[in-house]
């Protein structure tokens, strides 16, 4: 086991939970979200999770009874992230003979690394809701290229008067496509007794650093077309893609992608049907369409999101 040092923290919004709130709850006993045991959600996910030798994060981790669990069952680099001092003092007596676990007291927001799975448990619904943007972008930062985010979330609204937030399974597609794909967001069908029916079960992939293992990202933006030598429809667009070219600013760049040569990234961006366009910006999504465009359709859509 080894161990950070906790930073200082200042509340980022009015009615943020800071490092002090969470401190006194440890202490006074008052940990309403402590089921006493693994999350069975998390526990079925990871049998099915090959690398044992995955850098694995679980942020607000609290008693990290799922970390002990995988540790037992052979995983080798798992790190824990807690505001709480107190918290953290209790996960280090209790893991102090246990070095694949690394622990870390500090604010999330400001923590530092590289991590193939990032789970999530009751940490999201502890974030006031003004910072669920951030979260997905910081969450997108500290995961490796086809890195995994996978957990539960609330699918119940509780208001704007928690911990715990809540939402629905739309309002989570909408913020996590941002930066993730969504491989699976659907009703959580072994989530313990008090949350039956209240929780979605996740799994997304990190979007962006997935486009970049397969072509440049030195522009600002990037249209990309799925096509197949087979498809009447894309051999008709041809010529749309050509004039195309001679119309479009310096900063984007028209990809072309065969749909049989790329069966992986076309199932990353869900290409159902050819052709297909997708525009990123900076690396993410902003637009897609399929069927057939005329080339001004296409510029005016390039130009709409290149102001």
């Amino acid at each position: 086991m080894s161990t950070t040092q906790n930073s200082s923290s200042t509340p980022k919004f009015e009615n943020e939970l800071d490092a002090s709130f969470w401190n006194q709850r440890w202490i006074s006993g008052q940990t309403g979200w402590d089921i006493g045991y693994a999350s069975p959600p998390l526990v079925k996910f990871m049998e099915g999770y090959p690398n044992k030798d995955a850098a694995i994060l679980i942020p607000g981790c609290g008693n990290a009874y799922e970390a002990a669990h995988f540790a037992d069952n052979g995983f080798s680099n798992i790190t824990l992230v807690d505001i709480s001092e107190e918290a953290v003092s209790r996960l280090r007596e209790k893991f102090k003979h246990t070095p694949q676990i690394k622990i870390h007291c500090e604010d999330f927001f400001k923590h530092q690394g590289k991590y193939d799975l990032i789970l999530e448990q009751t940490f999201f619904c502890a974030q006031v809701l003004q910072r669920r943007e951030e979260y997905v972008k910081k969450m997108a930062s500290l995961l490796n290229k086809t890195g995994k985010l996978a957990g539960v979330l609330f699918g119940v609204s509780f208001g704007e008067s928690g911990p715990p937030f809540g939402g629905d399974e739309k309002e989570y597609r909408e913020l996590f496509s941002a930066e993730f794909h969504i491989d699976k967001l659907e009703p959580c069908y072994n989530s313990i007794a008090p949350r039956a029916g209240s929780e979605l079960f996740f799994v997304f992939t990190k979007k962006q650093n997935l486009y970049r293992s397969h072509h440049s990202m030195s522009h600002e933006c990037l249209l990309l077309y799925f096509y197949a030598d087979w498809c009447g429809s894309c051999q008709t667009m041809q010529t749309v893609m050509d004039r195309l070219k001679d119309k479009i600013p310096e900063n984007t760049e028209v990809v072309k992608i065969d749909l049989d040569k790329n069966h992986k990234l076309a199932s990353i961006y869900q290409i159902r049907s050819v052709p297909a366009f997708i525009l990123l910006k900076s690396g993410k999504e902003k637009w897609r369409k399929s069927g057939i465009m005329t080339a001004c359709e296409l510029e005016q859509i390039i130009l709409q999101y290149n102001n």
